[in-house]
């Protein structure tokens, strides 16, 4: 049983992954890349874009520094496992964690508890830094402050206040400041502006 959990965990960041994502035509099944593969393309990308076209360059600087520094911990993390487990190290962290992982389903009497646990939050610090949640403009007046228009940053008067995210549910109104956190106030939201539910 702890062999399998320590493959399944492995995997998880060095395997090709199905992932759901948003289409024009809705949701739909497509093929991801290995986590760990997409954090190196996150800071090789980084690395050689000084400024090109592809975002805001904040944006792309912030993502850049955190996909840098969580690569770093990594590698350097499976690396010293490979080293105490008398594993060549090739500084290429699927490559490296694939051959940890072969050699120590081998050993015997070891503990893997807290191994699996690392991995997995590896896997959860990935998904969080590359699947953020994306605003959506919910195009009616807030039922709270009454408000269709909202002062924009660049201090410009914009239309539809209510800026709502899907995952984790949340809901803000950019003109008085309130939210609606969680899927019992997303009922209550749905209920205030008149949305009817299936």
């Amino acid at each position: 049983m702890q062999v399998d959990e320590l493959v399944e965990a492995v995997e998880a960041l060095t395997r090709v992954r199905h992932v759901m994502i948003d289409t024009d035509n809705g949701p739909r099944w497509a093929t991801g890349e290995p986590r760990l593969k997409q954090l190196q393309e996150a800071v090789y990308v980084s690395m050689g874009d000084r400024g090109g076209p592809g975002g805001l360059k904040s944006e792309r600087s912030l993502l850049s520094s955190d996909a840098l520094y969580r690569a770093t911990v990594i590698t350097s993390q499976i690396g010293d496992w490979c080293r105490m487990d008398g594993v060549p190290v090739t500084r290429d962290p699927i490559t490296d964690l694939d051959a940890w992982c072969a050699n120590r389903v081998t050993l015997d009497d070891r503990a893997d508890e807290w191994h699996i646990g690392q991995l997995e939050k590896w896997a959860r610090e990935i998904d969080a830094m590359f699947n953020r949640p994306r605003a959506v403009d919910i195009t009616t007046t807030c039922p709270v402050c009454g408000e269709k228009y909202y002062e924009g940053d660049d201090g410009e008067q914009c239309v539809w206040p209510l800026k709502g995210y899907a995952d984790p549910f949340k809901v803000e109104c950019r003109a008085c400041g309130i939210s609606w956190d969680g899927p019992d106030a997303a009922e209550e939201l749905a209920d205030e502006i008149g949305v009817t539910r299936v």
